[in-house]
């Protein structure tokens, strides 16, 4: 069993989803969403200037490819419609329609272009990762992220993110020093969603167009910190 964490700069409900049921990480993260396996925790925090405290958690579940994730009944739901007055529905993070061969098609999202056309590096930067993540076993905080016990500050991460290994055999006799302490932590936490998220739009507002890759000339973005604890 692996811990992950990372800032979540842009906390619209798109990246992680937590809606209908679900919380799901279908895109961005791509470093994550390829290495997390199901029994993995993953620890969204705000980003320092609010405090690092935690948006969400949530256990992995299933870990599906996203021919799955567009097929699967479950998920439907998380199709976005940008022109529907529920605001969940413009988070729809289920945005990959499978076309020819092994191709997809970008749905108007958060990820598409303002016009609803596709951005092929945004849709390059979520492909990459090659999975999505899902969890009904979540706890999402939104813009009321609850305070990280001082206990566990060594998850704070700057940019990309950390990985704490623990044996599932520490996990289960209670041993396993910090990284299975942390996730006896994950698991006492209230489930499903306590709030919305922190960019959500008020009425009449502009919704948060989502995040945004880094460009690097030639270079492929690398953005993962890697931290290994032993037990």
């Amino acid at each position: 069993m692996n811990v992950y964490s990372y800032i979540v700069s842009h906390d619209t409900g798109f990246a992680p989803n937590p809606f209908w049921g679900y919380c799901t990480i279908a895109c961005c993260k791509p470093a994550i969403r390829r290495t997390a396996s199901v029994g993995d925790w993953i620890v969204g925090l705000a980003p320092k200037a609010l405090g690092n405290h935690i948006v969400f958690a949530l256990k992995v579940m299933d870990k599906l490819t996203f021919v799955e994730y567009w097929r699967d009944g479950r998920f439907k739901d998380k199709r976005p419609n940008m022109k529907s007055r529920d605001a969940r529905r413009h988070a729809g993070d289920n945005i990959y329609k499978p076309s020819s061969g092994e191709k997809f098609v970008q749905l108007p999202s958060r990820h598409a272009n303002p016009d609803g056309s596709e951005n092929q590096l945004r849709k390059m930067h979520d492909l990459n990762g090659q999975f999505v993540l899902i969890s009904d076993q979540f706890s999402y905080f939104g813009k009321t992220p609850k305070k990280l016990p001082k206990k566990f500050t060594d998850i704070i991460v700057q940019r990309g993110h950390k990985k704490f290994q623990c044996g599932d055999t520490n996990f289960e006799k209670g041993r396993g020093g910090f990284p299975s302490a942390l996730a006896r932590y994950l698991e006492s936490l209230p489930s499903g969603r306590q709030n919305d998220p922190r960019s959500w739009p008020e009425q009449g507002g502009t919704l948060h167009r989502g995040c945004r890759p880094c460009r690097r000339t030639g270079k492929q973005k690398r953005s993962t910190i890697i931290r290994k604890t032993s037990v």
